[in-house]
């Protein structure tokens, strides 16, 4: 059985990219701790670390120090082999790009990683794509393939939910729609965080971290006590 309330937490992370021999500091010591039912929001201009953040927080890559633990459990000294499994257990994604198979119809693309057909089915019907279960997905609009990639990962039924920019190829209607299933994931006890330049998620999120060179600054307020 998939555990439930798993927090993700990270102590002192830093990670810096080296290209032809320039060295950027991306992260510098970074921590927080992102607990059950938590939505948050990670703000930040564009190259700040947002996408980064992410990809440490779902084991997608390594810090340069310190550690990240999930579950209360350290992650960095695992295996490739064990980083999958944790990734594929505890983790669902929802990258900048929906990262379909192409030649795959909406519903195969949104059981992958769970065989739970029912959810499958109520998960695209609350995204308003349950009459397109049968498409092939590269026949679907950015927009659409947007939405079955938030359908696939939250299908899944992960603790752990990470969304990079997760509404930015969508109007405000299907917006709303894709926000208010990361809500409903929050309320079932998932940790969430989501990357996004969007003020809508200010109506949703119940923390709000701003990255600026490298640096991270928690609000002291949610942003619903704010509005």
């Amino acid at each position: 059985m998939r555990e439930q309330n798993v927090s993700v937490r990270l102590e002192g992370v830093s990670k810096t990219y080296t290209r032809h021999g320039i060295s950027n500091p991306v992260l510098k010591e970074i921590s927080f701790v992102a607990s059950p039912g938590d939505i948050i929001w990670v703000r930040g201009k564009s190259g700040v670390g947002k996408s980064t953040l992410l990809g440490l927080a779902g084991l997608l890559a390594l810090p340069d120090s310190s550690s990240i633990s999930i579950a209360g459990e350290e992650t960095t000294q695992l295996s490739a082999t064990q980083l999958t499994a944790w990734r594929m257990d505890r983790i669902g994604f929802v990258f900048q790009r929906p990262l379909l198979v192409d030649r795959y119809t909406v519903l195969q693309n949104v059981l992958i990683g769970s065989s739970d057909r029912q959810a499958a089915y109520k998960e695209l019907e609350q995204l308003g794509i349950g009459d397109l279960y049968d498409a092939v997905a590269i026949s679907l609009s950015l927009g659409q393939q947007q939405r079955v990639a938030v359908a696939r990962a939250i299908t899944k039924n992960p603790p752990v939910l990470l969304a990079d920019e997760p509404i930015a190829a969508l109007d405000e209607e299907n917006s709303t729609a894709v926000l208010q299933a990361l809500a409903c994931r929050a309320e079932k006890g998932a940790t969430v965080l989501v990357a996004s330049h969007d003020s809508a998620l200010a109506a949703y999120a119940t923390r709000v971290i701003d990255l600026d060179k490298g640096n991270l600054t928690e609000q002291e307020s949610s942003p619903n006590e704010e509005a």
